[in-house]
């Protein structure tokens, strides 16, 4: 079977899609399109409501043209024994105008406002895009980084077991999260401070959030300070760290709150998660939000400011309160369909 996923601009939600199609069943063969969509436009949800319409009840060949002029792409894919994967609101008219009516298959993830439930073959609910209509639920964002890929990427390398290794996954601004130069300062101080004090040495990694400002700023302030680096990989140089990488080394894992996708793939590998936000003050992100919380209360991650950070017992909450994961998305995902 051919999956079929609809590209947006949006990094994360495509690399979620991806990894969606790969990992469900029957699927050989994985193919983008890339639509320019004017979703939001009501000449665009006229049009397509009309097009959902006539799919419902005729079966007109003519359509399929019709169809790809509004989603303005030249993508050739075909109808039968193929399943298509979409995420977020605009994505909603374009997936079901070209599965409806068809013998393809739909997957939307996220909560279906503009459209009926009943139209998708799948609704994939998450904490952060949760929805009631779902018909499978999972617990973290998809990735690439399955549980097994992780366990496999552990068993090829020989880890130095003399010394332990941190891993810092560095976001960037976002809704409710605004990362000064004073708070990088201070949190490159209390990682220095953090290494000396548990012995450990820091993978990080930065993401295309990051930015080249936060990027130069890491850099300069952690270059007097190369001895408690092990790794550091920065998006915009090209000399990229591995996130499989990065946490097959680790025992403990910080990541910059803003970051649901990196936020997923750390806690679905089971590994202790340290949530890292700008100040004291609890930030409110639509989609960011209800994850951390639902994680916090399972356990799952600690929520920490950098200003707690230096004071936190690291070692007494990994050892004493974490709870993992229990089962890999991909495996709650193969037990519900």
């Amino acid at each position: 079977m051919i999956a079929y996923v609809l590209m947006s601009k949006h990094h994360g939600n495509n690399n979620q899609l991806l990894a969606l199609a790969e990992n469900f069943p029957q699927v050989d063969k994985v193919i983008t399109i890339n639509c320019d969509l004017r979703s939001r436009s009501k000449f665009f949800r006229c049009s397509a409501r009309i097009g959902l319409f006539f799919k419902k009840r005729v079966n007109l060949p003519f359509l399929h043209c019709v169809i790809n002029a509004l989603l303005l792409t030249n993508t050739k894919y075909q109808i039968e024994n193929s399943i298509f994967f979409a995420k977020t609101g605009p994505f909603e008219l374009p997936l079901l105008l070209i599965t409806v009516g068809n013998n393809a298959r739909s997957v939307f993830v996220g909560d279906p406002v503009r459209t009926t439930a009943s139209d998708f073959d799948y609704i994939i609910s998450t904490p952060s895009t949760f929805s009631e209509k779902a018909n499978i639920s999972l617990e973290v964002l998809p990735s690439k980084l399955t549980y097994r890929v992780y366990k496999q990427s552990q068993l090829q390398r020989c880890v130095n077991k003399s010394r332990e290794y941190w891993c810092f996954l560095i976001g960037g601004d976002a809704t409710g999260y605004q990362y000064s130069e004073e708070c990088i300062k201070n949190l490159v101080s209390t990682m220095v401070s953090l290494a000396l004090q548990y012995r450990v040495k820091w993978i990080i990694s930065t993401s295309p959030r990051t930015g080249k400002v936060i990027e130069n700023l890491l850099l300069n302030l952690l270059q007097p300070n190369l001895n408690c680096i092990e790794k550091m990989g920065l998006w915009l140089t090209g000399d990229k760290v591995k996130i499989v990488d990065a946490l097959s080394y680790s025992s403990v894992v910080f990541v910059f709150e803003d970051s649901v996708s990196m936020l997923s793939e750390a806690i679905n590998v089971r590994l202790p998660v340290i949530s890292i936000r700008p100040n004291s003050t609890l930030p409110v992100n639509s989609l960011v939000t209800p994850f951390v919380e639902y994680h916090s209360l399972k356990s799952r991650i600690k929520r920490l400011s950098v200003e707690e950070l230096g004071s936190f017992d690291i070692n007494k909450w990994v050892s004493q309160e974490h709870i993992p994961l229990d089962k890999c998305w991909a495996e709650q995902l193969e037990e519900q369909l």
